[in-house]
């Protein structure tokens, strides 16, 4: 395959935690049409597995998940010598300053609200935050 027929994005990988099946194919469908491959965790479980295995360029992680929330999550990898380079944008429906600045402290990348964002800004913040 030569370079012209690859990916514009170069194989990138984006990791999209999201228990919200709808929103999760909708990023995913973006996501993949800016040239990025796409791996999707529903659940707050074996994300550092997960990780090792497709080695994502960024992670797009939802902070209200079952078994273990979004917070707990952030503040393990970046606590985790080998994920915590790996870009975090957190997408939630929480939208309050504490939520914002607990999420900075942990090592965020970037917060967005869920009432306030399109898929193109997703697919931005993820271009921006790879190059």
């Amino acid at each position: 395959m030569n370079k012209k027929n690859m990916s514009a994005q170069g194989g990138k990988i984006i990791l999209v935690i999201e228990d919200d099946i709808i929103l999760q194919k909708n990023i995913k469908s973006a996501l993949e049409l800016a040239g990025f491959d796409v791996v999707q965790l529903f659940v707050g479980e074996k994300i550092k597995e997960t990780i090792k295995k497709e080695k994502p360029s960024l992670i797009l992680l939802d902070l209200m998940l079952p078994e273990k929330d979004g917070y707990h999550i952030l503040k393990d990898l970046k606590e985790d010598k080998n994920f915590k380079k790996i870009p975090v944008i957190v997408l939630t429906v929480i939208d309050t300053k504490s939520s914002i600045a607990e999420c900075k402290m942990l090592g965020a990348d970037d917060y967005l609200s869920k009432s306030n964002y399109s898929l193109e800004e997703i697919v931005e913040k993820v271009k921006k935050l790879i190059k």
